[in-house]
């Protein structure tokens, strides 16, 4: 997926094209959005539930340290990727999760 940054300014411009019932609802979602203080807490409840356990979060700590430091085996290479993909996954359940208990709030 290709990641496109922009500016605020591009931001802003992209917005004001939109039509003028598109611009309200992109408005009304944005007002619904938690504050900062409110997504941390929620993300703080939900995370024991979405946490990589101990021994794996250990081993990859120690997997990503070898890597950085270029003496990662191949086979450690693998053990790493399938613990970064069980990660990104934990993440991203989380995420949804998330997401799907700040809709029905």
């Amino acid at each position: 997926m290709a990641i496109v940054e922009l500016t605020l300014e591009q931001l802003r411009d992209a917005i004001i094209q939109l039509p003028e019932p598109q611009r309200r609802k992109l408005l009304e979602d944005i007002q619904r959005l938690p504050a900062p203080e409110e997504a941390r807490a929620a993300a703080q409840r939900v995370r024991g539930t979405f946490r990589m356990p101990a021994r794996q979060r250990k081993r990859m700590s120690a997997l990503l340290a070898k890597g950085n430091n270029g003496t990662l085996t191949a086979e450690e290479s693998r053990a790493l990727d399938a613990l970064v993909d069980q990660f990104e996954r934990k993440t991203l359940d989380m995420a949804c999760a998330l997401t799907r208990s700040g809709k029905s709030s």
